[in-house]
């Protein structure tokens, strides 16, 4: 079947499945752009329409595959599983079951059944050269292959001891092909079976509680996503689930659901893709190494001192909001915010540096978490010292460093292909470095005082008075 062929045999399917479409949207093929099958209003829309309804039977779950009928003895076990291991399985059963599965149509319209128009782009996917050119972004750890084969091994497992002989042939590079259509498609459903039905005006934008349940939705999954261009999400009903326009969409716009709050190299690695102008979330981000690197090396040891003493320093009042101010990396953000972890740990380590050229401290643990806390308090008194400043501007500076410079500001990019999607990565995580970089946007609700005003304050304390609590943290 042709690309327009299965689209018109999918319609058919939504339509005879219960789902209700409106008359002001309708399917359309975005693979000129690389975003195959899409959305788009054919009439303009205003805000709170009803996209469409989709009856919350034909969405695919373990609670709606034709495992709970064919193998009810199996359901129990597989609904104890974590919700991707229970997916991975569902969606499996009713692949493998071809034209025989209520599903056919849809899968004819996703990776499953048609590799050809949807190939896979997910970091999943890339050979070991082509991750190269996201170096130095450091999302290429955080792809998984062990882990995502680790399971591979857990699910196959569970199908042994089920006796599901229709799933004993999955291979890994099936098992690939499903888990990669989940990541990508699916959602986490809220269940709501036991709740009453809702008023209509009830305000779309409340929280729903209840447990959720990973599930793949047809259609809901057909709208391509931008955190830019955001207009229309799926709200839950006790029985349907509804696609609502989010803001007036214009005749001839497309409509864009969210894949949640992710920055690009996130959407890259989960989804496939990148937003060309750049995620709303964008984040680059510091390594601990980075910070590290840039203290002299006859204070290499000093440093890594302190890090082990602020691990096992207390900073919250009690265990519930403790932190943990040593990571493997820290946040800087596109909207020039930092986690406040990166600016407590580096005026914490630009203090104690200072104070030990003066007394020694590194043998002396509980010192050393004095200060830390003294530093926390200076921090929430929205007081940083100059030294931080230079050690903040040298941080960043260093990571910078790592990225590679265009000669051109931001040159278009083909975003189709895995090399352009690298470069968008790239960029995005540079320009949140460089927006972080300005002292002046990212601080200027801070004063900067002389670091020799703290210091004297600190070592005034060592000669064994008592040391003030520190003051409760602030929740900002």
């Amino acid at each position: 079947m042709s690309f327009i062929s299965k689209t018109k045999a999918y319609e058919k399917w939504l339509v005879e499945s219960g789902v209700s479409i409106s008359e002001k949207v309708a399917i359309t093929d975005f693979r000129e752009v690389g975003q195959g099958r899409g959305m788009v209003a054919v009439e303009d829309i205003a805000k709170g329409v009803d996209l469409f309804t989709i009856p919350r039977t034909k969405l695919l779950n373990v609670k709606t595959c034709s495992l709970v009928v064919e193998r009810p003895e199996c359901v129990e076990a597989v609904l104890a599983m974590d919700s991707w291991k229970s997916l991975i399985v569902v969606l499996a059963w009713e692949w493998k079951k071809g034209a025989g599965s209520a599903w056919s149509p849809y899968f004819d319209v996703l990776p499953l059944n048609d590799p050809v128009e949807y190939k896979s782009n997910q970091l999943m996917e890339w050979s070991e050269s082509e991750l190269k050119m996201l170096a130095p972004s450091l999302v290429v750890e955080r792809i998984g292959r062990d882990t995502a084969e680790e399971m591979y091994d857990q699910v196959m497992e569970v199908i042994r001891e089920l006796n599901l002989k229709e799933l004993e042939s999955l291979t890994l590079k099936e098992y690939h092909t499903v888990a990669s259509v989940i990541m990508s498609y699916s959602f986490d459903v809220t269940e709501r079976e036991n709740k009453e039905e809702e008023d209509e005006e009830e305000d779309d934008d409340e929280e729903e509680e209840g447990d959720h349940l990973k599930s793949m939705v047809p259609l809901a999954d057909t709208l391509n996503a931008d955190t830019n261009l955001h207009n229309a999400s799926l709200v839950d009903y006790p029985e349907t689930l509804v696609m609502k326009s989010m803001k007036a969409i214009k005749k001839g716009e497309q409509v864009y659901n969210t894949y949640s709050d992710h920055p690009n190299a996130e959407i890259l690695r989960r989804y496939g893709y990148v937003e060309a102008n750049g995620s709303t979330q964008d984040f680059g981000e510091i390594p601990l190494e980075t910070i590290e690197k840039s203290f002299p090396a006859e204070q290499k040891d000093l440093v890594t001192r302190c890090l082990e003493v602020a691990k096992t320093t207390s900073l919250g009042e009690d265990d519930d909001e403790d932190v943990e101010l040593v990571s493997e990396a820290y946040d800087c953000f596109a909207t020039g915010e930092v986690i406040p972890e990166l600016v407590v740990l580096v005026q914490f380590l630009v203090v104690v540096t200072k104070i030990n050229e003066q007394t020694p401290v590194m043998d002396d643990a509980g010192e050393i978490s004095r200060i830390l806390k003294k530093c926390v308090q200076l921090i929430e008194s929205q007081r940083l010292t100059k030294g931080f400043a230079e050690k903040y501007t040298e941080i960043l500076k260093l990571r910078l460093q790592e990225y590679p410079v265009e000669e051109k500001e931001d040159p278009p990019v083909d975003i189709t292909t895995r090399a352009g999607m690298a470069t968008v990565v790239l960029r995005s995580e540079r320009k949140s470095l460089e927006t972080c970089a300005n002292l002046d946007r990212v601080f200027d609700e801070y004063k900067f005082i002389d670091d020799d005003k703290l210091l004297r304050s600190i070592m005034k304390k060592r000669s064994g008075s008592t040391d003030p609590q520190p003051t409760k943290r602030s929740k900002k």
